[in-house]
């Protein structure tokens, strides 16, 4: 009696424990399947090279695509696809090094679905920061601010703040730029989501 109770209990907690792993997989074939079928779409055309990064912690990547504007050298236009509610939802951002002064970034912190976009221009010694935030399966602004310098000054919307609250608002040390990633060409993205 007591073989056939615990050979039962083994049996019962191995069942729980391989069904989260099982389901997980299963998800995340159906996300790729997801991408992999946008990414033959017209509209994913434009976009030669991509990247899988976790921006969230669901632990499914997110697809990241990019194409440069021919005769704009410095911009990179990005799109980023999530996978929410069984369909792909889209977001674009563009970042821009050098252009006219201009440097636009788009930076990420890993797992905590967060990203960042830092304005700025060499003529000027202030930054605009806006912060978008997954949530509800979208991508949603959270909040924006400015950031001085030369004198220091930060306000986040109307408020002013320290340097170090607002770089925490804006996770400027646990922060990754979008232009260090490593995308690969869409031939070899396609086998990787396989």
């Amino acid at each position: 009696m007591k073989k056939t109770a615990t050979r039962l209990l083994l049996l019962m907690l191995l069942i729980f424990a391989v069904s989260p792993v099982s389901a997980h997989a299963a998800g995340k074939k159906a996300v790729y399947k997801a991408y992999t079928n946008w990414m033959n779409s017209k509209e994913a055309s434009k976009y030669k090279k991509f990247c899988l990064v976790e921006l969230d912690s669901d632990k499914i990547p997110e697809l990241i695509g990019v194409y440069n504007r021919t005769g704009y050298p410095g911009i990179n236009n990005y799109i980023i696809c999530s996978y929410s509610g069984g369909k792909i939802v889209k977001r674009a951002f563009q970042d821009a090094a050098g252009t006219g002064g201009a440097r636009i970034t788009i930076s990420y912190v890993p797992r905590k679905g967060k990203l960042v976009s830092c304005q700025g221009h060499s003529m000027s010694p202030v930054d605009d920061y806006i912060v978008y935030k997954w949530k509800g399966g979208q991508w949603r602004n959270a909040g924006q601010g400015t950031k001085n310098y030369i004198s220091g000054k930060c306000t986040w919307g109307k408020k002013s703040m320290s340097k170090s609250k607002f770089d925490k608002k804006v996770s400027a040390k646990n922060s990754k730029p979008f232009f260090e990633l490593t995308f690969i060409s869409k031939a070899k993205m396609r086998k990787k989501l396989k």
